[in-house]
């Protein structure tokens, strides 16, 4: 029993995650943040990986019976699995995320570097500091 009380478990956390994520990405979009879109986004992928991977661990519990007709397992993980692939399509839903990613990325090279120049080269930093300043 110790496997399905553990998997139980996972699902609960992964659902709440994905709740989690939705009430974030509506608060976003309710706040009229700039980036909102990019958080529905987010949430969209986020969820759908979310609540497949746990339809994915409760039909491993259940076993083969997961998969008749008296239970509903098997259509709600093939509607989850449609969900991410369409409403945009995964693709697309990556491809908006890109950017910002990029975006993302200069900027920590940025702060990695800065945190750099100020650990192994103090007097650089002074420099820096002293010209912002």
């Amino acid at each position: 029993r110790a496997f399905e009380k553990m998997e139980w478990i996972r699902c609960q956390n992964e659902l709440w995650l994905a709740e989690q994520s939705y009430e974030g990405a509506l608060r976003a979009i309710e706040a009229g943040e700039d980036a909102a879109h990019i958080t529905a986004v987010r949430c969209k992928i986020t969820c759908a990986e979310l609540i497949e991977n746990a339809l994915s661990r409760m039909s491993k519990v259940v076993g083969g019976a997961s998969f008749s007709k008296a239970m509903p397992l098997a259509q709600w993980t093939q509607d989850v699995k449609a969900l991410g692939f369409l409403r945009p399509p995964l693709p697309l839903a990556y491809d908006q995320l890109i950017p910002e990613l990029l975006v993302a990325g200069f900027c920590l090279r940025l702060i990695c570097a800065r945190a750099f120049v100020e650990e192994h080269l103090p007097w650089q930093g002074s420099i820096a500091q002293a010209s912002n300043g």
